[in-house]
């Protein structure tokens, strides 16, 4: 059996992207693009060679911050823009493919 973070991600990515909601325990949980945001900070972390330090240098934050956004808890809305900016200043590449990977076709719009 699946795990709900599976089948999310599983829904995610099956309908491309489109924005839904899907519930479990009471959470509420959208899918903008193809991937959660812990997903995408994992993906672009690892693909671009940035440490989880690094990036949490760059923020001002500890690291156990992005290490608990790393290994699967979703950063809020504010910390998913400095993460953003973060990933400009390390890679403006990374950043973008960051964006991408978040919010799917939004970014090509």
């Amino acid at each position: 059996m699946q795990n709900f973070d599976d089948e999310f991600n599983a829904e995610c990515r099956a309908n491309d992207g489109d924005n839904h909601r899907l519930t479990d325990k009471g959470r509420i949980f959208v899918c903008i693009g193809k991937w959660r945001a812990s997903q995408a900070l994992k993906q672009v972390l690892n693909t671009y060679g940035i440490s989880q330090n690094r990036l949490a240098v760059e923020m001002g934050i500890s690291r156990a911050n992005v290490g608990r956004w790393y290994h699967g808890l979703d950063p809020s809305a504010e910390n998913i823009a400095q993460i953003t900016h973060a990933l400009k200043v390390l890679n403006p590449i990374a950043a973008k493919e960051f964006a991408r990977l978040y919010l799917g076709s939004i970014v090509d719009e």
